[in-house]
């Protein structure tokens, strides 16, 4: 091995019953109580159907005569389609007939009507953040994403100066006993033994690098620990949009039931950690990466396509749902092979702070999803999905310029980032810097 830590961990064992046990507590049991609390937000933000409250109707006319009566067609909608699926005129939802009788002189509404066949009420429809109001919903959904961005930076800096937890950034610090004894303590766990020898060196170790420059702007010292920083950054900022697009456009489908949408495209998502981790082990980080990324392209592209066609199949609700999992376990893919990339591109010292500047540029990201979303209601609904789609274009050419860490030797100090990748390498699933293996049997 390259140092007496791969040593050690091979000998204790790096998939035995410590590191499966956490990755259960952490990974399965920790993520789905958090998902109960973000999901239930987002749900609770849901635009259900609405359109102006209009008079009362009287006997001689039908509901469907009388709403056509006092609300005008929706305009927008009908350049690309005059009816929907199933015949029927689509009609404005922010404006009213002022006296349908003598002219066709619209106003905005006063008061509204909302659809509660899936939802009793929401804080939209409550609040009447509807039409010119609809704004509300973005900006509230903005402001929680600011508030992450700003815990992001503190506890991923502390991370970094507090985690006697990882036996890595102990014995890169130089503190071998205390290295020593958590890994002796992942041992027993592991039903394996440390080896004399090896702890004996790993006692001699000293401390490598000061952490004096720890922090985010240790991200930056050198060009291509920088330019690697950069790229990695804009890649958690174009998956963060996408979820987060597909994630509240899901609680306002109508159509059919979005509680059983949502559940079963958040199941899609649970395979998503075993199939991302067979590609980034097969085909290698970068190309599952920009593999994921070009499918979620294609999807963004369909979607706004769907706006654009009169065929009855492809605008059906079933190919909304059907895209919005296979993109919702794409996306899973993809922020796995990313956060794969970010821990392995960064030293142990400053594996935190790489994740932490990845989050709080992930939530200011994801802070521009609903308003992506509004100028897709707002403006013109193929928009979101030909933004999407390009930024999702655009990232498998940046995933491209990557250093592959797959079989690679890994960076331990900040010194050793600044030169990772530095080497040239072909598009492949094996990187230049290949990690020297050897028998200890």
């Amino acid at each position: 091995m390259d140092s007496a830590y791969d040593q050690a961990l091979y000998e204790i064992g790096d998939e035995g019953k410590f590191q499966k046990s956490f990755d259960i507590k952490y990974n399965v049991f920790l993520i789905f109580f958090w998902s109960i609390v973000y999901m239930n937000i987002i749900m609770s933000l849901a635009i259900t159907p609405y359109t102006c409250k209009y008079p009362e109707k009287p006997l001689n006319y039908s509901d469907y005569d009388w709403k056509l009566k006092h609300i005008p067609q929706n305009f927008i909608i009908f350049y690309y389609s005059q009816t929907n699926l199933k015949g029927e005129i689509i009609f404005e939802s922010c404006i009213i007939y002022t006296d349908p009788d003598l002219s066709n002189k619209t106003t905005e509404c006063d008061f509204y009507i909302y659809d509660t066949t899936w939802y009793g009420t929401t804080i939209p429809s409550e609040k009447n953040w509807v039409c010119n109001q609809e704004i509300n919903i973005a900006n509230i959904f903005a402001y929680s994403k600011i508030g992450e961005a700003f815990g992001s930076i503190f506890f991923g800096w502390f991370g970094d100066v507090n985690i006697p937890e990882s036996a890595r950034w102990l014995y890169v610090e130089g503190k071998s006993k205390e290295c020593v004894k958590i890994l002796n303590k992942i041992a027993v766990v592991n039903n394996s033994k440390l080896k004399p020898e090896t702890e004996k060196e790993l006692l001699s170790v000293k401390k490598q690098k000061s952490s004096s420059s720890f922090g985010p702007l240790a991200l930056f010292t050198g060009a291509r620990l920088a330019f690697n920083t950069i790229l990695l950054l804009l890649l958690w900022v174009f998956v963060s949009i996408c979820y987060s697009v597909l994630i509240l456009s899901t609680g306002e489908k109508s159509d059919s039931n979005p509680f059983i949408q949502f559940s079963i495209q958040a199941l899609a998502e649970i395979p998503s950690n075993f199939i991302g981790a067979w590609l980034c082990n097969n085909i290698g980080r970068r190309r599952s990466a920009s593999a994921s990324f070009f499918v979620i392209g294609t999807i963004w592209i369909i979607v706004a396509l769907r706006q654009m066609t009169s065929i009855e199949w492809l605008r059906a609700w079933w190919i909304s749902a059907a895209l919005i999992t296979i993109g919702r376990l794409t996306i899973a893919v993809s922020f796995f092979a990313i956060n794969l990339l970010n821990m392995e591109i960064y030293p142990t010292c400053l594996r935190q702070s790489g994740l932490a500047l990845g989050n709080v540029l992930s939530s200011v990201a994801s802070a521009l999803a609903p308003y992506i979303l509004y100028l897709g209601r707002r403006v013109d609904p193929r928009l979101p999905g030909l933004i999407l789609g390009t930024s999702c274009l655009l990232s498998v050419f940046i995933s491209m310029f990557l250093p592959e860490t797959l079989n690679a030797k890994l960076p331990e100090t900040i010194e050793d980032a600044k030169v990772f990748g530095s080497k040239r390498t072909q598009f492949s699933k094996v990187s230049c810097e290949i990690q020297r293996t050897e028998d200890f049997s």
